[in-house]
């Protein structure tokens, strides 16, 4: 199945360091270079050093900026994971949503699920931070996850629920969308914790079809 392939669950826009000197741009659009920097900065350590070990120091060093830089956006490492966090909920949101095209909601449902996929297999280290590291992340990020989480259901509740009714079938239950992204999310951070995926000799196409048949039958049971 093709699917549009969406934006880099590391940081939107990935953007690259400036360099010195005048570069035509103005304030607000340094400023946001600079932040999206930080926001991949402090994925990119979360991910190689876990987040209790990650410092402000590792997100400065990686994104190339000052101490004064960091504090001018954030009020330390918490909050730049946080927002960093948010930025990637998002773009799961976004890759659950790119699919209100002509075809069935059935296929539009396997196809979200795909992009999820996809999306993750882009940047597994990135994955690896946000998805295995925000138990450690305090309050803020706990909170957003559970958020994130909420929205990611309701998004696959509403593709479930418009399934149903274009075959004619019983409506899904009204958790389904709730758990369908908790055996989801499951699956796939133990996928991340084996070995084979964290040496990045396994990609998450290899457990897409498993994972698109577990889900299509606790969503999609009298879709066709």
């Amino acid at each position: 199945m093709n699917v549009r392939k969406p934006p880099s669950v590391a940081a939107p826009g990935a953007p690259g360091r400036l360099r010195p000197g005048r570069h035509g741009l103005d304030r607000a659009d340094v400023l946001a270079n600079q932040r999206g920097r930080m926001l991949l900065a402090v994925a990119r350590a979360v991910a190689a050093k876990g987040y209790a070990q990650t410092t402000v120091a590792d997100v400065l060093a990686g994104a190339g900026v000052s101490r004064a830089t960091f504090y001018e956006h954030f009020q330390g490492k918490e909050q730049c994971y946080a927002q960093a966090y948010q930025a990637a909920a998002e773009l799961v949101r976004d890759a659950l949503l790119n699919h209100a095209d002509d075809r069935p909601p059935a296929a539009r449902l396997r196809a979200a699920l795909r992009g999820y996929l996809e999306l993750l297999d882009e940047d597994p280290d990135v994955a690896d931070a946000f998805l295995l590291q925000s138990a450690a992340a305090g309050p803020q990020v706990r909170a957003q996850r559970a958020q994130a989480h909420a929205d990611w259901a309701d998004a696959l509740q509403s593709l479930a629920e418009a399934a149903a009714e274009q075959a004619g079938a019983p409506a899904p239950p009204r958790l389904a969308g709730a758990c369908a992204v908790g055996a989801l999310v499951h699956a796939v951070e133990q996928h991340l914790r084996t070995p084979a995926t964290r040496t990045r000799r396994q990609s998450f196409g290899s457990v897409a079809d498993q994972l698109d048949e577990a889900l299509s039958r606790l969503l999609l049971p009298c879709a066709p």
